[in-house]
């Protein structure tokens, strides 16, 4: 006769928080805390832990979505940004430029310097933007790749007029193209 282990609340507590995190599946549970798969599902089943999975997913959406949340996030502030320091040095140099003498060589190579570079730093900024498209455009093309093809059923019935002239004519000499008057 085996032995029966009793487990404290903390261990159950824990085996529930992997069970809803989605870490592991049921079976790499049981393995990890030596339960067999009917102990974890009977506990499953009789403290309703389905349910409570489910109202925690709705409040705790996956890691996954919520680092995509924040890079989104962060790349619009980023953006923003770079757009905000990109009028204001423009604007400064335009202030300069009003300022600056004709004669004065050695800053209008200064103001063409920092046109070259914001001119730089914006196609480096739209060269990034077409390899960050071009990624997700792979990763789409590799996601679409892995998903089977689905089969489709098609059932085709006939009407009883058609079924009249099968008979009639007998399977070898029916030609549904013909058109019978």
């Amino acid at each position: 006769m085996a032995t029966k282990i009793y487990r404290n609340k903390r261990f159950w507590n824990k085996v529930k928080h992997e069970y809803m995190e989605d870490e592991c599946t049921k079976k790499e549970i049981c393995e990890r805390h030596d339960l067999s798969l009917n102990t974890l599902n009977s506990r499953i089943k009789n403290e309703h832990w389905a349910k409570d999975k489910e109202e925690y997913k709705k409040k705790n959406p996956p890691k996954e979505q919520v680092f995509a949340e924040a890079k989104d996030r962060y790349d619009q502030s980023n953006d923003i940004i770079c757009k905000d320091i990109g009028h204001t040095l423009l604007s400064k140099i335009a202030m300069s430029i009003d300022k600056l003498d004709c004669e004065d060589r050695a800053g209008i190579r200064q103001l063409t310097a920092s046109l070259k570079d914001l001119k730089e730093l914006r196609l480096w900024a739209d060269t990034l933007n077409e390899i960050e498209q071009k990624a997700r455009i792979e990763k789409l093309k590799a996601e679409a790749k892995d998903k089977e093809p689905t089969n489709i059923d098609i059932n085709v019935s006939f009407t009883d007029e058609v079924e009249k002239l099968v008979n009639v004519h007998g399977n070898d000499e029916f030609n549904p193209t013909e058109t019978t008057t």
